[in-house]
């Protein structure tokens, strides 16, 4: 089956870092992200109670196929099944942003070892970061 994705991208779906925004250290092969992908304009909505995991992954996916950059959450709860981080992609979640992991088995589809809500896997230059960053909260275990 041919899929055929095409993305129609206004200027605010991602902008160009100035050097205040972070002073996140360049890795040793000297990668340091400069686009931010707001999770807002991927359809995010941060009530708590959406599920929020596609426009969460459409935002990581764009950013790692763009070369690399920050998936910005701004402050709410993003309510999500799970998240595939990739390479060169790092989650800033500013103050006040947390992750919630729903408690709906259907949303966590992969088939990995363990029902993670964030997981990265042969993966370089990526993390998760940001002021936000204690607020991931883990759902239920089935």
């Amino acid at each position: 089956m041919l899929k055929l994705l095409i993305l129609f991208f206004s200027s605010s779906v991602f902008a160009t870092l100035d050097s205040s925004f972070l002073r996140l250290p360049a890795s040793a092969s000297g990668f340091y992200p400069t686009k931010i992908y707001n999770v807002l304009y991927y359809g995010a909505i941060p009530d708590n109670s959406t599920v929020n995991t596609n426009a969460i992954n459409q935002a990581i996916e764009d950013a790692n196929f763009y070369g690399g950059g920050f998936v910005l959450f701004p402050p709410g709860v993003y309510y999500t099944g799970s998240i595939l981080l990739k390479s060169n992609v790092y989650l800033y979640l500013e103050n006040g942003a947390s992750i919630q992991a729903s408690n709906n088995v259907t949303d966590y589809p992969y088939d990995w070892d363990l029902w993670d809500v964030i997981h990265a896997e042969n993966v370089a230059n990526c993390g998760i970061i940001g002021e936000g960053l204690n607020s991931i909260v883990s759902g239920p275990m089935w």
